[in-house]
C-alpha cells in the first residue's frame, strides 16, 4: 500500500498568490487595486484591524492614477530592477505589517534595465552566463511564495 495519510480537512488562512496578465493598458492595475480592496474587506473581518495594501511600483506615475479611487500605500521601485531588489521589496513589505501585496509589475525583474536580461548580457552573453543569474533569479520567486503567518489567527 501507498503511504497515504488521509485526515479531517480544517480550514486555514491561506495567502492568495495571483498574477494578472494584460497587454499595456488592459486592465492590470486597476482590477489588482480592485481584487486588494475587496480582499482586504474580507481579511479585516478575520484578523479584527484594517488590512493595509502596499503597491510597489515600477509602472512610473500609473500607480497613483487611481489613488482616489482605492485606499493603499504605494513605493516607487526605481531600476536597476535586479532581482534582489524585488525580494528586499517583498521582505519589507511583509516586516512593515502589511497584509495584501501588490507587484506592479514583475516583467522588469526580467526585462527591464537591470533585470535578469541585462544581467545576463553583462555576464557575457553566452549560454553558461546563465548559470550567474539563475540562481538570483530562482531567489525571487520563492519570496512571493513564501507563506507568512505574522500574527494571524487561524
Amino acid at each position: 500500500m501507498a503511504g497515504f495519510q488521509v485526515k479531517q480537512a480544517k480550514r486555514e488562512l491561506i495567502w492568495v498568490k495571483l498574477a494578472l496578465m494584460a497587454p499595456s493598458g488592459g486592465g492590470k492595475s486597476y482590477s489588482s487595486l480592485r481584487l486588494a480592496t475587496g480582499m482586504a474587506e474580507e481579511l479585516s473581518k478575520t484578523l479584527g484591524r484594517p488590512a493595509k495594501i502596499l503597491m510597489g511600483n515600477t509602472e512610473q506615475k500609473r500607480g497613483y492614477y487611481y489613488a482616489n479611487q482605492f485606499k493603499y500605500d504605494i513605493v516607487d521601485i526605481e531600476s536597476p530592477y535586479n532581482p534582489e531588489k524585488y525580494v528586499e521589496f517583498i521582505e519589507f513589505a511583509v516586516e512593515s505589517g502589511y497584509d495584501i501585496l501588490i507587484l506592479d509589475g514583475t516583467s522588469a525583474e526580467w526585462e527591464g534595465r537591470g533585470g535578469c536580461l541585462e544581467l545576463h548580457q553583462q555576464a557575457g552573453g553566452t549560454y553558461q552566463s546563465w548559470k550567474k543569474v539563475t540562481p538570483r533569479h530562482d531567489k525571487f520567486n520563492p519570496a512571493i511564495f513564501k507563506r507568512v503567518d505574522q500574527n494571524v489567527p487561524s
